[in-house]
């Protein structure tokens, strides 16, 4: 939604706020999956939104944990893995 313009990228998000941010979660299947189930989003620690849920939380305890780079996409056999339930 960012590259439609639909939706503004972290850094106008950061200028707008005058804040630093503790963390990101994107949109992820998962999210919605965990809450139809009744379940906590970090229930998938493999899940996009579960590992970002928990450097938030890890950042929030004082580690430094840097911010996910949410551009890069996986390799082929990890998107294969992901496809076959693995």
């Amino acid at each position: 939604m960012i590259n439609q313009g639909v939706m503004m990228n972290v850094d106008v998000c950061m200028d707008i706020l005058s804040i630093p941010i503790i963390g990101i979660v994107p949109d992820d299947v998962e999210l919605l999956a965990s809450g139809l189930k009744g379940e906590i989003a970090v229930s998938n620690p493999q899940s996009r939104a579960g590992m970002a849920f928990s450097n938030i939380a890890g950042r929030i305890d004082g580690k430094e944990i840097p911010i996910m780079d949410f551009d890069a996409k996986g390799g082929i056999l990890k998107r294969l893995k992901k496809l076959f339930g693995r």
